[in-house]
């Protein structure tokens, strides 16, 4: 797997090569935290009501990652209770994903204290600006940024 592929597009990595006959070869899981601030968990799905959550997953089908075959999906939302957020950030990183998604900056910054080891993706529009990254080409930590563009 190439992790920067697979932070950058938040799933870009390549598939495994088909099996050979007679050979299995095990299929690598990846475990994805979507963390949401308001939206429903029943709304982060390819098919729930929250389009740019449809286009996301759309996206990482195009790149080889499917929910549910090499791909966990873990989904949290504090549905937007603010409350909720610190208990949310702790039981996102004790579940151990690969990755954390979350479309927060009060979120994103929970998360950068709670963990130096979990990649963080967050699509934003200055993370420089409110002080999360040093740089969008060198964010530093496990702060990493996402984009839309193909061939990230």
């Amino acid at each position: 797997m190439r992790r920067r592929e697979f932070l950058g597009s938040l799933a870009a990595a390549s598939v495994l090569p088909p099996a050979r006959a007679g050979a299995q070869q095990k299929v690598k899981v990846h475990r994805l935290a979507l963390v949401a601030p308001v939206d429903p968990v029943s709304a982060l799905s390819e098919t729930g009501s929250a389009l740019p959550y449809r286009a996301f997953f759309e996206r990482l089908r195009q790149l080889g990652f499917v929910d549910g075959q090499n791909l966990e999906v873990v989904r949290f939302s504090g549905e937007g209770h603010s409350e909720r957020f610190d208990g949310m950030v702790k039981e996102v990183v004790n579940v151990k994903p690969d990755v954390i998604f979350v479309n927060s900056t009060r979120l994103l910054f929970s998360f950068k204290q709670a963990t130096t080891t979990i990649p963080i993706v967050s699509a934003m529009a200055d993370p420089v600006r409110v002080g999360l990254v040093a740089s969008i080409a060198r964010p530093g930590g496990n702060i990493n940024r996402g984009s839309n563009r193909s061939g990230d």
